[in-house]
């Protein structure tokens, strides 16, 4: 079976969850026998670039000859490339992102070349009214896509009260890199806490600032690095935070690091911490797992699907307190956090790339009847 993956983030050049699930899931697919990928994305070059291997990755440049001014992939151009470097017609498009949409909604039409849409999050905008509309782009995807999948039931239940329309959905969770060889005894870093991901308000980010101003109260040592990029505006806001809760000198904000480097990073910590108000999955809660060192979250969203009292130390809620709450608990009893860690190691291994994949080559061949 040929593949195609259409994405707007690929290897070196991921932004967050999603790019990372595309490049980890297209590797694993192309390894099984049978099932040639060939990941379609962007770059910055003014020259398109094409990598040999299991998958081939043919990477088309910015510029207004591939792409329109807003980055979304021009279908008719991208094919004359392809069709004259001799890449053949795929059995089947995946697609990953809304700037790919006129891409697969193209071959679709022109030649019955089946899609099935991964949606790694809703994309909501108010309208004048006050009310979330998803971006028309996504609505074309969730119409015209013969399976949408989704990482968690709750992603799941999103998508139908907001697009009640959809009717072919597949939950298929998310993997995790898994080595054998992971410990997380957390000896580097004693005391240090770790936050990975976007820099948004949905993340509890802002509470998280504010429950290490709690916790600096009785453990003035108290160190939180941060791992992630948001806006300029929501940013300062963050820094402003830091600043009224008194805690500049226990916050390091590290920026935005490559996927291979936080992998590292994770395990010379003594927790990670994830107070999200709501997730599609919780892609850093998992690699956190995997990594053997304790976590700290919220079962906010599709966390709810693998994180337990089990495996991980609860937040109760996204408040500041809840927060300090769940950060001390894990500090007062280090053996039961010892536990919760090996069995979170335990749970991660279940969704490795390659058990993950398998799921996606079943409904990809279900799709294309073969």
């Amino acid at each position: 079976m040929n593949i195609w993956v259409l994405t707007n983030e690929y290897e070196n050049k991921t932004i967050g969850g999603l790019g990372t699930v595309a490049t980890h899931l297209s590797k694993a697919l192309a390894q099984k026998e049978g099932i040639h990928v060939t990941v379609l994305a962007n770059k910055t070059k003014k020259k398109v670039v094409a990598r040999k291997g299991a998958p081939r990755v043919v990477r088309f440049p910015l510029t207004l000859q591939y792409f329109d001014a807003a980055g979304n992939f021009k279908p008719a151009p991208i094919a004359k490339w392809l069709r004259t470097n001799g890449y053949n017609l795929p059995d089947l498009i995946h697609t990953h992102s809304l700037q790919c949409v006129d891409m697969a909604l193209y071959f679709k039409r022109k030649y019955g070349i089946p899609f099935v849409y991964t949606c790694h999050s809703l994309a909501l905008r108010r309208n004048i009214f006050g009310k979330n509309r998803v971006s028309p782009r996504q609505v074309d995807l969730f119409r015209f896509a013969d399976v949408v999948t989704v990482p968690s039931a709750w992603q799941k239940r999103q998508i139908h009260a907001h697009c009640p329309y959809v009717k072919h959905i597949q939950v298929i969770r998310n993997g995790v890199p898994f080595r054998e060889s992971t410990t997380g005894s957390g000896s580097k870093k004693k005391g240090r806490l770790l936050f990975v991901g976007r820099l948004t308000a949905t993340k509890g980010i802002n509470e998280l600032l504010q429950a290490v101003g709690l916790l600096k109260k009785s453990k003035p040592k108290v160190k939180l690095d941060i791992v992630g990029r948001g806006s300029a505006t929501f940013t300062k806001k963050l820094k402003q935070t830091a600043l009224r809760s008194k805690i500049n000198q226990n916050v390091r904000w590290i920026g935005k690091l490559k996927h291979e480097k936080v992998q590292r990073l994770y395990s010379s910590y003594q927790a990670v911490i994830v107070p999200s108000r709501k997730e599609s999955f919780g892609l850093v809660a998992l690699e956190a797992m995997a990594s053997g060192v304790p976590l700290v979250a919220t079962r906010n969203g599709g966390l709810s699907s693998f994180v337990n009292r089990g495996n991980a130390t609860i937040i109760a809620s996204a408040t500041p307190r809840s927060i300090a709450a769940g950060i001390r608990k894990m500090w007062k009893y280090p053996d039961e956090t010892a536990v919760k860690a090996e069995n979170a190691k335990k749970t991660a291994k279940q969704y490795s790339w390659t058990n993950i994949s398998d799921r996606y080559a079943e409904l990809f061949y279900r799709v294309t009847g073969r």
